[in-house]
């Protein structure tokens, strides 16, 4: 598995859209205070989601198998995972990297077109592949896949790149 794209990932998701709105986000030097870790990323970043909101957590876990089958995608491999919103706003700068995890995944939470996820070659910092930010859209993804959110991001909650991002952890 290198990369799957799947639209419409939240059944009616127009009933659930504000609610990762009202989760409170935080910058990384409180966010890294209040978890205990110490994570670098740009932008806004919310506690884990299993916390902050126990019904949008259980949600993304029941589409995850329902939509894409996850626990048969993976060959039934235990894993821990923790999901996050996440708010990126013109001021904020991504770089290239690889999360550090055994797979991801990232649903966008509103439409911008100018933005969404570049994909690049091992040996180059060419995209080989770029998902456009479309809202209710997933992309799971091999955490050791070079990438970067793009640009155009917005300048608040409503325009910004509101993303719900999942880290996948093989258990044991």
């Amino acid at each position: 598995m290198k990369l799957i794209v799947a639209d419409d990932f939240f059944s009616d998701f127009e009933r659930i859209e504000n609610e990762f709105k009202k989760i409170k986000l935080h910058n990384t030097e409180s966010f890294n205070k209040l978890s205990g870790e110490k994570q670098n990323w740009p932008g806004l970043r919310s506690l884990r989601l299993d916390q902050e909101s126990p019904f949008l957590f259980n949600l993304t876990v029941k589409e995850l198998n329902e939509k894409l089958q996850f626990g048969k995608l993976m060959g039934n491999k235990k894993f821990n995972f923790f999901l996050h919103t996440h708010l990126r706003l013109n001021e904020d700068q991504d770089w290239i990297h690889k999360d550090h995890s055994y797979c991801s995944i990232i649903v966008y939470l509103n439409t911008n077109l100018d933005s969404g996820t570049a994909f690049f070659h091992e040996e180059t910092n060419e995209p080989n592949m770029i998902v456009n930010a479309v809202k209710n859209r997933c992309i799971l993804f091999d955490s050791s896949v070079r990438h970067k959110s793009l640009k155009n991001y917005g300048n608040d909650l409503n325009d910004g790149r509101l993303t719900l991002n999942g880290f996948f952890f093989l258990n044991g």
